[in-house]
């Protein structure tokens, strides 16, 4: 009677096993921003999650990368195959938007943004936390007291960098000015770097000795003037120090990453839950990258500082 029990048992778990191993894979898709996933930047920080997630989720994901704003419409049509859709970026939200009302019985997320439909899971970043620590960064190296700034467009995600970092800077040293502006007012101005490059020129000659570019594929411009202005810059997104080494004191990192493939992991459990999520460093969604490169430029002392100031941010928000 054991042994019929035990052979039971013995083929039953194979069976699960055996269910477990051939069951389909969930379709997903992704739709990048302008600039495609390997930006440097925001889209790419997205990337490193969902390749994350292809390698270690039973997914079967699907990206588009539109090349035009022209191409952004297209990447949203024929998505009838596809129970999860994931954006990013504002050039993508309309189309997103009118995706999510059309298909309520699909699931859809929406990274930087809040969507406020039912069937989407929305996220948003204390962008202000991070910027805050490169803003006391900059203030404390500034020999200057001169400070700028260099946004894409004008839009919240910016802006929340934007009033952390003048934050920032004004708790290093009163005394220093912070000057900002922004690169245009169209999806285009994430992938003008010799725009940005200009700009950044521009403040470097009067005086301004430290940028921090939110500019997506623009920052590329802003880093080539550091280096060339024998100044520095401040990157965003991901960790864009090594970009341009001596010139690149630190970035503020949007861990994405980490925050899709918790979502994928999520979903690919049936956990799913659709509403608007708020992240900061308390959730390891926001980070200052401190590495070599950053050591070779900062002193101990400034760096110290900021971790303090960081430590205390995770335990009090």
């Amino acid at each position: 009677m054991k042994a019929k029990i035990y052979i039971f048992l013995f083929l039953f778990l194979i069976k699960l096993y055996e269910m477990q191993c051939f069951a389909a894979p969930l379709p997903v898709l992704v739709v990048y921003s302008l600039g495609g996933k390997n930006d440097h930047s925001f889209n790419e920080s997205l990337s490193r999650g969902i390749e994350k997630a292809r390698k270690n989720l039973p997914l079967e994901i699907t990206e588009k990368e539109p090349i035009h704003a022209l191409h952004m419409a297209q990447a949203f049509e024929n998505i009838e195959a596809f129970p999860l859709v994931i954006s990013l970026g504002f050039e993508n939200i309309e189309n997103f938007e009118k995706c999510a009302r059309l298909y309520p019985q699909k699931s859809f997320v929406f990274m930087d943004y809040n969507v406020d439909i039912s069937n989407v899971l929305s996220t948003t970043f204390k962008e202000e936390e991070g910027a805050f620590l490169a803003g006391y960064m900059a203030g404390k190296m500034t020999k200057t007291n001169k400070i700028g700034f260099i946004g894409g467009v004008n839009q919240p995600p910016v802006q929340r960098f934007l009033t952390g970092y003048e934050h920032g800077v004004k708790e290093a040293n009163g005394q220093n000015e912070v000057f900002h502006t922004f690169i245009g007012n169209s999806p285009v101005a994430w992938l003008s770097s010799r725009k940005a490059k200009i700009l950044a020129r521009r403040y470097y000659s009067s005086d301004v000795d430290i940028i921090f570019g939110v500019a997506g594929e623009s920052n590329s411009g802003i880093f080539e003037a550091a280096q060339e202005s024998q100044k520095y810059a401040i990157g965003v997104d991901v960790n864009q120090n090594k970009i341009a080494p001596g010139s690149i004191i630190t970035s503020v990192e949007k861990k994405l990453d980490n925050v899709i493939y918790k979502i994928l992991e999520d979903y690919s459990n049936a956990k799913f839950k659709p509403g608007h999520v708020i992240l900061g460093i308390k959730e390891n969604a926001i980070d200052l990258s401190i590495d070599e490169n950053t050591r070779r430029i900062v002193s101990k002392e400034i760096i110290e500082s900021v971790e303090n100031i960081k430590n205390k941010m995770a335990i009090n928000k």
